[in-house]
């Protein structure tokens, strides 16, 4: 686990809490007591001017610390953007090997048949309007 963000610290402080009633587990007809352990606890201040970030991560330190949390946050928030995207071309009933298709993931087909890169604009940029309107417009001209 990392934690970014003003003063940020972990403070090791063991504890341990023994018989502890999990309610919905007993409710569900589970095993509904034990022990709880916790290694410390996370304190950072929290501010208007600068976010505070927690990732917890089985991956390696060095995958991890790969890129700073403004890359990591920007990497997932185009990963969401792609998948909420395709999940809207697939509902339109739109052909992954479609122009429009082929448009949201970056790539147009010249009449001679040869691939081009798109520019910044429309669904490849993240232009969430764009990208709507093109939609509406593939699922109407068919």
């Amino acid at each position: 686990m990392t934690l970014d963000g003003n003063n940020a610290a972990f403070t090791l402080d063991a504890a341990r809490s023994a018989e502890i009633l999990f309610s919905l587990e007993a409710q569900r007809g589970y095993e509904s007591t034990g022990d709880q352990w916790s290694p410390g606890f996370f304190h950072v201040e929290l501010t208007a001017a600068r976010p505070v970030t927690l990732i917890a991560s089985v991956e390696p330190w060095e995958t991890l610390l790969a890129m700073n949390f403004d890359e990591v946050l920007r990497a997932e928030r185009g990963r969401r953007s792609r998948l909420i995207k395709a999940a809207h071309l697939a509902a339109a009933g739109v052909a992954t090997d479609s122009p429009v298709a082929a448009r949201y993931r970056g790539v147009l087909t010249l009449d001679s048949g040869k691939p081009a890169t798109t520019g910044a604009a429309g669904p490849a940029s993240g232009d969430d309007g764009a990208f709507h309107d093109e939609l509406v417009l593939a699922a109407t001209s068919s």
